[in-house]
């Protein structure tokens, strides 16, 4: 860390507090729409710019947990360019997660039925020209292959749950307990044709009231991680009700 010393040093300690204390009080949408202006800034073309996750939820989002999930689609792979994006996101707010895509790997990724179109399609385009539009808003069903690869997440979700709390990072242990149910939930009703994205939707779609109770304690615990985190017993019996859950609907016990 850099000593800040006299009035410059000051001034400059005082401007990052500001800065840090702005980026906390803008909404995650806000953020992505700072990142978006400062791209169209500096002229850097892009086919669309796509909130997704909990960032394009207000209700789902946890502050100071949750990344702001951006999809940036490309007309073309462009390295140069990724790598101008990346750290614009950087400066904007580290929050900022990104998936980058050219328009031919985004339509493959429709056309396989991946768990990510889904989420693209429940998102909020800030940016997105005419034929992107076009691939978004196709219709995509689940298939086999979703509901195989919802399954093989959440299994390597609770292997995270796992090794975060032997870790003691009891943070990181909610978060991942939750989302191997989470993609558990998804898995099962994708097999019935269906994909739900909220926390509401996931929740509805839960069958059967223990596996209701665990996904709305495991949500509860994620938005009050910091008082959750401090009672490592609580962690502990979270992640092992997600785990003979996740081996329930995955089939894997």
């Amino acid at each position: 860390m850099v000593a800040l010393s006299g009035k410059r040093g000051l001034r400059q300690g005082v401007h990052a507090l500001s800065s840090r204390q702005a980026r906390l009080a803008m909404r995650p949408l806000d953020v992505v729409r700072e990142l978006a202006r400062r791209v169209s800034q500096d002229r850097i073309p892009l086919s669309a710019l796509i909130v997704i996750g909990s960032a394009a939820r207000e209700g789902d989002f946890v502050e100071g947990l949750s990344d702001i999930d951006v999809v940036v689609v490309q007309d073309e792979p462009d390295p140069e360019i990724e790598d101008r994006i990346r750290a614009i996101a950087s400066e904007v707010d580290p929050a900022i997660s990104l998936v980058i895509l050219d328009r031919a790997r985004l339509g493959s990724i429709f056309r396989a039925a991946d768990a990510l179109s889904f989420l693209i399609k429940a998102g909020t385009p800030l940016v997105i020209d005419g034929p992107t539009r076009r691939i978004v808003r196709q219709a995509v069903r689940p298939t086999g292959a979703t509901v195989w690869r919802l399954r093989a997440s959440a299994r390597a979700a609770l292997r995270l749950a796992f090794e975060a709390h032997y870790a003691r990072d009891y943070k990181r242990a909610i978060v991942h307990a939750y989302h191997a149910l989470r993609h558990a939930i998804r898995a099962q009703a994708a097999a019935k044709g269906a994909f739900p994205v909220s926390d509401a939707e996931v929740l509805e779609a839960a069958e059967g009231d223990r596996v209701k109770a665990a996904y709305g304690l495991l949500v509860s615990l994620r938005r009050n991680y910091k008082s959750a985190a401090k009672n490592p017993p609580l962690v502990r019996n979270a992640v092992v009700l997600s785990d003979r859950l996740v081996d329930l609907l995955t089939g894997a016990g």
